[in-house]
């Protein structure tokens, strides 16, 4: 079987919400998936189920493409066509596919402090198969997860029971949820990643304008979070024609400054999110410079199924290089960011919750 039939039915497989398995369990599921035209069973009254439509859309248009370009049209039929491969590679697709990275930000963050725990959990290895980085956690359900350390790993000060409660779970399921959760932040990947970002909010000495070093770019910064200290007044005069009279108006402004301590919190962010666009920017410029087209967006790229390959193993490349370069890279980070050699007990004491790997290459499937 080809790659580029290999990546269309981990798409279907992606699409009709494969989690965990290895890659074959994956590709085979997608098979199966093609096969039956399986599509998912949604109720069109319901506003959640219609937000999922586009997958369905996406889906019958992948399998009508596949059926046209082998010329079938029954289950036994479409398993034999792309398990033999007859079509040629020079043939044209024109529905693209998707690939995704799984939970880039705990992806870089894996790469940056050398965990292996992060780096299994977010498919950048796979000797244990394919995961959910989100379905990590026994006993808890992925999206309590997900609701729980997407907004703290940015920064979030909210608690567990805030976000949770946030996110509609009920006050039973908080109660169950929690303890385990609190376990994960003080022995699990979530807990190193939490530290990490604790570590750098905590130290982190940011001032009104500062030029900031991540990777290979140096840029400006400007604080964006703003206290009201008081009020002050303006006064203006203004001449009437009509009653030959001066008047004044009195303008009363809000007086502001630079609220330094909650900016701390955008420095993780930014770190993160300045990953994701370097390594968006040369992923997407070498499948521009090859395939004339890509469409990036955040941490996935849309493309044509011909592409998958390249865009997989260049995405493995630059997390393998900035796992490679991690030292230096955080090194210039932290001084741009003002964490000095007084934070070193305390970046000591992250370094300690480190599962480490000593040599990393990443893998394929780091995209979806």
């Amino acid at each position: 079987m080809q790659y580029t039939t290999k990546a269309q039915l981990l798409f279907i497989a992606e699409l009709n919400s494969f989690k965990e398995g290895s890659e074959e369990d994956k590709i085979k599921f997608g098979l199966d998936c093609y096969a039956e035209h399986r599509l998912h069973e949604l109720d069109l009254s319901d506003e959640s189920d219609r937000a999922e439509q586009h997958e369905n859309i996406w889906l019958s248009r992948l399998y009508n493409e596949l059926d046209s370009a082998h010329n079938v049209c029954t289950a036994l039929e479409r398993k034999v066509a792309l398990t033999i491969e007859t079509i040629s590679n020079t043939y044209q697709w024109s529905v693209p596919i998707e690939l995704d990275a799984s939970a880039s930000m705990l992806q870089y963050e894996g790469a940056l402090l050398g965990d292996k725990r992060l780096l299994a959990m977010t498919n950048c290895t796979t000797e244990d198969g394919i995961t959910d980085p989100w379905g990590t956690i026994e006993g808890v359900p992925r999206m309590a997860v997900k609701k729980r350390f997407t907004p703290s790993l940015y920064g979030s000060s909210q608690t567990t029971e805030e976000l949770l409660k946030n996110a509609k779970f009920t006050p039973s399921e908080i109660k169950e949820y929690k303890p385990l959760i609190e376990q994960e932040e003080h022995e699990g990947a979530f807990g190193l990643a939490n530290k990490f970002k604790d570590f750098i909010i905590n130290n982190a000495k940011p001032r009104e304008t500062m030029t900031v070093h991540i990777w290979n770019e140096k840029f400006e910064v400007q604080c964006n979070r703003f206290k009201r200290i008081g009020e002050y007044s303006k006064f203006y005069k203004t001449y009437n024609t009509s009653t030959k009279r001066n008047k004044v108006f009195k303008n009363t402004h809000t007086k502001k400054v630079a609220d330094l301590k909650q900016f701390k919190r955008y420095f993780v962010t930014l770190l993160v999110h300045n990953l994701d666009s370097q390594i968006a920017d040369y992923v997407s410029g070498k499948l521009a410079d090859k395939y004339g087209w890509v469409i990036p967006i955040h941490d996935a790229f849309i493309v044509p199924p011909q592409a998958a390959l390249d865009c997989r193993t260049w995405y493995a490349e630059k997390l393998t290089e900035l796992f490679d370069n991690r030292e230096t890279i955080l090194a210039n980070y932290f001084k741009s960011i003002g964490i000095t050699a007084r934070a070193l007990k305390e970046w000591q004491e992250v370094k300690s919750s480190i599962h480490s790997v000593d040599m990393f290459k990443c893998e394929l499937m780091a995209l979806k």
